[in-house]
């Protein structure tokens, strides 16, 4: 069994003039849910082995906050080693045959990797890989995946190179305007 998370971006900063999407950062919002999001992924234990990321600002922004976050409150040796992230333009502007590309391409052995991308792809993803899940999950993901959402999914499979649409279980969505103001 693999377990895959799928992130969006925290609340991103609306457009500014001279200031292209890509490098976008986050508003006050995004920012307070980092917390929210990093102590949830503690208590429930989704540390993820691998950290697929795309390149924007804030999509790396969030994944830091978040890393950095878990990094200060796990107390071991290798506590700076938890969680590598890798970088990854096609999560940026590609489609959801890119995000599978990404995940079917894996060579480690680890069983959990994260994704952290950008709607409408991350919602889409989401959607060809449940076939089943918890009732308030699959309620929740089936019209939206907000800013900050995190999907966790359960997926039948031995190798990342060989899952398929329709294999996994929504174990949890996480909406951090449901999470405990910090």
């Amino acid at each position: 069994m693999l377990r895959l998370y799928i992130l969006r971006h925290a609340k991103s900063s609306w457009a500014l003039p001279g200031v292209s999407d890509f490098n976008r950062g986050l508003n006050e919002r995004g920012n307070k849910d980092i917390s929210k999001i990093a102590r949830m992924m503690i208590e429930k234990s989704y540390i993820p082995e691998q950290i697929y990321c795309s390149s924007s600002v804030r999509t790396s922004k969030t994944i830091n906050g978040i890393k950095d976050e878990i990094q200060n409150s796990i107390s071991c040796e290798n506590s700076q080693s938890l969680m590598p992230i890798e970088y990854i333009e096609n999560l940026y502007s590609g489609t959801i045959d890119n995000y599978f590309n990404i995940l079917r391409s894996h060579q480690n052995d680890g069983q959990s990797l994260m994704l952290v991308g950008h709607n409408p792809t991350c919602h889409s993803l989401a959607s060809q890989l449940i076939t089943d899940g918890k009732k308030k999950a699959l309620e929740a993901i089936a019209f939206n995946f907000p800013t900050g959402a995190l999907a966790v999914i359960d997926i039948k499979s031995a190798s990342w190179a060989d899952i398929e649409n329709k294999s996994g279980y929504l174990r949890d969505l996480v909406l951090p305007r449901k999470l405990p103001a910090i």
